[in-house]
């Protein structure tokens, strides 16, 4: 009878054994899971800030771009220009203050230029 109880009572040990031994490690996969989690959670939010201020960024480098194409066009315009005889004309005109043949310039009394 002894060594019926002595078996018994070490069944019921290592049955008890064998429990705690399973707790122990779910609470270090509970808290192992806890840690993966925060984390995740923390670099989520930080991937979030910097991702509004790339868009921030981008935003203004797409306005940046728009205001170059359209300075652009505006010189591709100018550049057009400069290759008329218009603008000959007017350049003759402003700079070296020639006319046409049959042309009156008026010109107001505080003029410091000279006539030529």
């Amino acid at each position: 009878m002894v060594s019926y109880v002595n078996t018994k009572k070490k069944r019921k040990k290592k049955a008890a054994y064998k429990g705690n031994d399973n707790r122990g490690g779910m609470l270090l996969l509970i808290v192992v899971l806890l840690l993966l989690a925060s984390t995740v959670t923390v670099k989520s939010r930080e991937l979030k800030v910097r991702d509004d201020s790339l868009k921030v960024t981008e935003a203004e480098l797409q306005n940046a771009i728009a205001e170059e194409e359209a300075r652009a066009e505006s010189l591709d315009e100018y550049e057009k220009y400069t290759k008329t005889k218009k603008y000959i004309e007017d350049m003759a005109k402003d700079k070296l203050g020639m006319v046409h043949d049959g042309e009156i310039i008026f010109r107001s009394g505080d003029d410091s230029e000279p006539v030529g």
